[in-house]
């Protein structure tokens, strides 16, 4: 009679066992506590090109019963720039931009890949994205959140396991770009805010809050 194949590879039988073991004992202790998450300080400038940045001022976003940091950079040309760097939430950006922002606004408009809306009032524009930490693109609905985190966990398993971080990086940088408009130049503001959205988004990967 043939011999199981646990026993005919010892060596794969035990390192499931372990696996087995670290998995089990991961769930056992619970998740990575959020409050060990490094603290973060806000840069005092982010250079866009083509834009003076004029002011930098501490904000923050009170959300599910947190306080989330952010900045507001004010820049040449009336551009405003918002970023919260949210933490262990589930983020959808019209709900975000409906309760933090205004509720006064036309449906967003969306980017080719999906991935950033713009906002319409009567005499302002915004641009507005959730940037998400690499390899992870930009993402605008919860489905997109929820399935890029599970995009990537493979590469968080191992780090899980020793309790160094949790499986899912749920961390958002939030921004709102914004400019004012009179309805008559609504065009060349939207190319500015995704001129503008393009820097920003790049400067902010290469320079993601560490975990």
């Amino acid at each position: 009679m043939a011999k199981p194949k646990y026993c005919q590879y010892p060596f794969v039988a035990i390192a499931t066992f372990g696996l087995s073991l670290l998995v089990f004992l991961r769930v056992l202790l619970g998740p990575v506590n959020p409050s060990k998450a490094t603290a973060y300080t806000f840069p005092r400038a982010v250079p866009l090109a083509g834009w003076q940045q004029l002011s930098q001022t501490d904000i923050s976003l009170e959300r599910d019963s947190q306080n989330y940091p952010g900045q507001l950079y004010r820049y040449s040309q009336g551009l405003d720039v918002r970023i919260y760097y949210l933490r262990n939430t589930q983020v959808e950006v019209v709900d975000l931009f409906k309760d933090h922002i205004t509720k006064n606004y036309s449906k967003p408009q969306l980017s080719a890949d999906q991935r950033q809306g713009i906002f319409k009032t009567p005499h302002q524009i915004y641009l507005s994205s959730c940037i998400n930490p690499p390899p992870s693109p930009a993402t605008f609905t919860m489905n997109q959140y929820r399935n890029d985190r599970n995009t990537y966990i493979k590469g968080r398993i191992l780090a899980w396991l020793i309790g160094q971080n949790s499986l899912q990086d749920r961390r958002c940088l939030w921004t709102i770009l914004s400019m004012p408009s009179d309805n008559s130049d609504t065009p060349k503001v939207q190319e500015n805010l995704e001129t503008a959205w393009q820097q920003w988004y790049q400067w902010w990967k290469d320079k993601y809050p560490p975990e």
